[in-house]
């Protein structure tokens, strides 16, 4: 279940669900066993998350999600470095915020 870090934050923490590993120069889709319904004229925004010690190495996809949005939710990492990258779950991977 996506959490705020602070009650006043406007974004929600999104969790891997299962263990990943990332290869070398590859990406993955990365499951939060999530399912989000969005009402009309709604957008929900997937960013990469501010405070990851590995930003310099990975890049999360930027997303925009709109109502029409049905199957589960992923999120797409890249690994941009030559090591495997392993991804644990219950892993903070990204953020999403709702306008």
């Amino acid at each position: 279940m996506p959490t705020r870090r602070a009650p006043t934050s406007n974004v929600y923490d999104l969790r891997c669900a299962h263990d990943v590993v990332i290869h070398p120069y590859a990406q993955a889709i990365v499951p939060t066993d999530l399912w989000i319904t969005l009402p009309n004229q709604t957008v929900a925004i997937i960013s990469q998350c501010s405070d990851w010690k590995l930003t310099e190495v990975l890049h999360v996809q930027y997303t925009l999600i709109s109502a029409e949005h049905t199957p589960t939710l992923g999120i797409i990492i890249y690994n941009n470095t030559d090591k495997r990258l392993d991804i644990h779950r219950s892993r903070r991977i990204a953020q999403i915020e709702f306008r």
